[in-house]
């Protein structure tokens, strides 16, 4: 009895059966193996849209960033212009209040004091000056001596306005009158476009 209990246990298959057997092993296989590739394609497939997503994302952020950057520029710019104005104003007001606490006398003789030691290549120079500020323009030439330009001659031009001189000599004409020095040094403050063409 024990025999024929191990018969029916150790079954004996058909050749027939056997090969369905190998068949269904085999479709097995490779369904595990389709079944790892495509695990393997998601994998790859999703990773591959992740950095999509990536690129995407961090293109679309720099180009937010370059918008953001670019209006602040702007409003930079904008706004510097402004204060370039506003500076200029305030630069020309500053300098015509500290000039307007001098005696004007005073002021026009410190200017030709000033003009006339920054002119000392010139040669052989005569100064032509308004009625009202002759005596300053002496008395600039005498203090400075051999420290500034060679003036042989002050004269009385009566044809100049109130306040106005000039050096006249080898190197050419210069203005030297308080006024005239005022608006020529601060024209890049008020002109137009003021304080754009200032010296840095």
């Amino acid at each position: 009895m024990a025999r024929t209990r191990q018969i029916q246990s150790s079954r004996i298959l058909r050749k027939k059966d056997l090969a369905k057997l190998r068949d269904a092993d085999r479709i097995l296989r490779e369904a595990e193996k389709a079944s790892e590739t495509s695990r393997q394609s998601a994998k790859v497939l999703e990773q591959e849209i992740l950095d999509a997503a990536h690129k995407r994302a961090l293109r679309d952020a720099a180009r937010a960033a370059s918008r953001v950057i670019a209006d602040a520029e702007a409003a930079t710019s904008s706004r510097m212009q402004n204060l370039e104005t506003e500076l200029a104003q305030l630069v020309s007001q500053t300098v015509r209040a500290i000039l307007g606490s001098y005696a004007e006398e005073d002021a026009t003789y410190r200017a030709a004091l000033n003009v006339l030691s920054q002119l000392r290549e010139h040669r052989q120079g005569r100064v032509f000056a308004a009625p009202d500020v002759v005596d300053l323009m002496r008395r600039a030439v005498t203090d400075l001596g051999k420290d500034g330009a060679e003036v042989t001659q002050v004269l009385t031009d009566s044809g100049l306005a109130s306040g106005q001189a000039f050096l006249v000599s080898d190197r050419g004409s210069v203005e030297i009158g308080l006024s005239a020095l005022t608006d020529s040094a601060l024209r890049i403050w008020e002109g137009p476009g003021a304080g754009k063409d200032r010296p840095e």
